[in-house]
């Protein structure tokens, strides 16, 4: 059964953090200053309220009850007794760092702590993962695989949200038209090395969880899939971008300019969409047991069944298959 409150969660949480994450280095390393605090604060709030749904959807599996159950005593073992709670601890307080920051009018400095706290942010889901069924020193190497996966995806698909900003001043006629195709290259260069990366670190992951070719029969296998499908359209996506529209607005005439603009930016809108779609298959198949798993579930995707979860002989509860 999809736990379909788990699977939100971590797609808010999941977005909130590639949006903080890929605006900030946008803005560092392209556009200059800080990003608008009109996406900024709102990405920073959704980012930490999803971290405390989390908390309570993963209590609520832990415990066979529903949300509204959830009380005081179950999320404080939660929190103290389980691998899970450990780095949601840790989550949790950086989420609200993230908020307090995104809210201070810091200039380059409040740029560089977003993407700091954002990527610590997305190590933490990492933590929580499928990368974390390993332990020891195998898993803390999944782990780190799958950080850079997920930074690497919000360097790409965060930044989108920026691009697509810069865009459509461009398409309206406002801003400079050598300083926005200046940038729009670089964030092209940019973002083609983040595919290199999340392409690498995504075979590495698929190596490790899908132990066969039998495993794409499975639930996760199919969900991998259709999101491996999606990936693929956004790849032809911005091959489109970088290879016709971009070279349009080296035109000299101005009208020529303002037409690639315009279909540039919609093409970007339109990689927006496909990426939700793909953050929505990231988040389900978080919630699905891996076919590495199927054979012989370890004891970290063991669901947690039964009733009251809050005497301290319960404190050696296993993270459930929904982290």
């Amino acid at each position: 059964m999809i736990d379909w409150p788990l699977v939100g969660a971590r797609f808010v949480h999941l977005t909130a953090l590639m949006i903080l994450a890929g605006s900030s280095l946008f803005a560092l390393l392209i556009a200059g200053g800080v990003p608008p605090r009109r996406w900024l604060i709102p990405a920073a709030a959704a980012a930490a309220l999803s971290a405390v749904g989390w908390l309570f959807a993963v209590a609520a599996a832990m415990s066979d009850r529903s949300l509204a159950a959830v009380d005081a005593a179950t999320l404080r073992l939660v929190l103290g007794a389980t691998a899970f709670g450990h780095v949601w601890k840790v989550q949790l307080a950086l989420a609200g760092a993230t908020l307090a920051v995104a809210a201070w009018r810091g200039g380059r400095g409040c740029s560089v702590l977003v993407f700091a706290l954002a990527a610590a942010l997305l190590t933490g889901v990492a933590a929580v993962g499928h990368a974390g069924m390993a332990g020891g020193s195998t898993g803390l190497l999944h782990i780190g695989n799958d950080a850079v996966h997920l930074l690497a995806a919000a360097v790409w698909l965060g930044g989108l949200v920026p691009l697509a900003a810069l865009l459509y001043r461009a398409s309206s006629g406002n801003g400079s038209p050598p300083a926005t195709l200046h940038a729009i290259e670089r964030f092209s260069t940019m973002a083609i090395a983040a595919v290199a990366v999340v392409l690498l670190t995504g075979t590495a992951n698929l190596q490790w969880l899908l132990n066969s070719a039998a495993g794409i029969a499975s639930d996760w296998g199919r969900v991998l899939a259709i999101k491996l499908g999606l990936v693929a359209g956004l790849l032809v996506l911005a091959a489109i971008n970088r290879l016709i529209l971009l070279p349009r607005l080296h035109s000299a005439a101005s009208a020529a300019r303002e037409g690639a603009a315009v279909a540039l930016y919609r093409t970007v809108l339109f990689e927006q969409m496909v990426a939700v779609m793909v953050l929505t298959a990231a988040s389900l198949l978080g919630t699905l047991p891996p076919p590495v798993a199927a054979a012989s579930p370890p004891r970290a995707f063991q669901q947690v069944v039964g009733g009251a979860v809050g005497s301290p002989q319960e404190a050696e509860i296993p993270m459930p298959v929904a982290v």
